[in-house]
């Protein structure tokens, strides 16, 4: 994996050492974004008004499922892509946003998606532990063979 992504995977996979940014270690212990509903979640990120420290790795995963769900992969990449520039540049964190990371996550998310019957996000992120504790793993794997390197280790 390039050292500029793995910096960037630094900064969103849940570590003990990075509370405000993926903190939740064991996704057991959730975190306030599922005080929302799906819409009110995503209507949130829209405006710019859901509360930065909330937005940690798994209300990124949330957002992904959501989107992928509602609009389809391909049309949820691009939404995802705007939405979340958007947002980062709304809360003073532009630099924050990369563009390959959030193409190679939402195609990851859309892959598993794809592959589950869960109707609810908890029972989702279950269906796929790695998306939360082994994420860095899935976007050197995608970034080495694409949904091919997904899927074989899903």
């Amino acid at each position: 994996m390039p050292t500029w992504m793995r910096r960037r995977i630094d900064r969103i996979e849940p570590t003990e050492s990075s509370p405000a940014i993926g903190g939740v270690v064991h996704f057991q212990d959730r975190m306030d974004h599922y005080h929302y509903t799906d819409e009110e979640f995503v209507a949130q990120m829209r405006s710019a008004s859901f509360p930065p420290a909330l937005f940690n790795h798994e209300a990124h995963l949330r957002l992904g499922w959501v989107m992928i769900r509602t609009h389809g992969p391909d049309r949820a990449v691009k939404l995802l892509c705007e939405l979340i520039q958007n947002y980062a540049r709304a809360i003073g964190e532009a630099e924050m946003y990369d563009l390959a990371l959030t193409i190679a996550a939402t195609r990851i998310i859309a892959l598993c998606t794809m592959r589950s019957n869960a109707t609810d996000f908890t029972t989702f992120l279950a269906e796929f532990p790695k998306l939360g504790n082994g994420f860095r793993e899935l976007i050197g794997a995608y970034n080495e063979g694409g949904s091919a390197g997904v899927k074989a280790i899903l």
